[in-house]
């Protein structure tokens, strides 16, 4: 049987990108046939607000939704994904800012137990899971996108750099006694505009300052198009009616490559230690 991989897509800063990327990669890795369950981590909503069917576009509507399923343990998963999507290989757990009243409420460790408990199962009926996190450095939502994480992801945006990139990693150091697979698999520079020196600054930087870390050759260019995406909460092929920007697919291809190199260094590793 085939393992789920599920990642995280988590913003140093609002803005960073964590959404339009995170939800045009689900649609990339659907239209090329993989089961996906896109768990959005925001009561924002905005993956909600993206993924969703255009009769269907205030992630409020939306109910059960993670709210409730936070809250009343009665309610399954199953009670609460939505299969309508904009594409029929995407499944949705909903967010809206019902959410964030229930983060306050709530100890986040007994949360996050008991929502894995029922969450879990359900996941391993996917090829990819996809959380879009919240920008934070702690909370709930982002302690529980990580503890039932394969590999973090991290668009950062490439006009203002990557201050917040360190307290991130350590982060993801500290969740690792929660859950030993959490790795970092790379981060995403977005807002990417190659001719400006700020970009190239911003590549030595990575480089110099955080050398274990993989940095994604593929980028994403700012454009006209994506930036009509985030206004209208959509993925491209929906807004502009055709492909999906080949920066994405570019970027799905890599990120699929990089897993599976990450998956047969883990298995090597286990071999040999049997």
């Amino acid at each position: 049987m085939k393992k789920s991989i599920c990642l995280s897509f988590l913003g140093l800063k609002g803005g960073s990108g964590k959404t339009i990327i995170s939800t045009n990669i689900a649609y990339v890795l659907a239209s090329a046939g993989n089961k996906v369950l896109v768990i959005d981590a925001d009561p924002q909503g905005n993956a909600t607000l993206t993924l969703s069917p255009k009769n269907k576009k205030d992630p409020g509507l939306f109910y059960p939704a993670m709210n409730e399923f936070l809250l009343d343990r009665g309610i399954g998963a199953l009670d609460v994904i939505v299969t309508d999507t904009i594409d029929q290989n995407i499944h949705l757990l909903p967010n809206n800012l019902r959410a964030a009243q229930a983060a306050l409420r709530i100890e986040p460790l007994v949360a996050i137990g008991q929502v894995m408990k029922r969450l879990q199962p359900i996941m391993q009926n996917y090829d990819y899971v996809i959380f879009d996190g919240r920008p934070e450095d702690a909370g709930l939502f982002i302690n529980l996108a990580m503890i039932c994480s394969d590999y973090v992801i991290v668009p950062i945006d490439g006009t203002y750099g990557a201050s917040s990139l360190s307290a991130l990693l350590d982060l993801i150091d500290d969740m690792k006694n929660w859950n030993a697979k959490l790795e970092l698999l790379g981060v995403v520079l977005n807002h990417w505009m190659p001719q400006r020196i700020q970009a190239k600054q911003l590549k030595e930087y990575l480089k110099a300052q955080y050398p274990e870390v993989y940095v994604f050759n593929q980028t994403i260019p700012t454009s006209e198009q994506i930036r009509r995406t985030q206004v209208m909460g959509r993925t491209l092929p929906v807004v502009i009616g055709e492909s999906i920007s080949p920066s994405f697919k570019k970027l799905a291809k890599e990120i699929i490559k990089t897993i599976e190199s990450r998956e047969k260094e883990k298995n090597d590793q286990n071999t040999y230690l049997y």
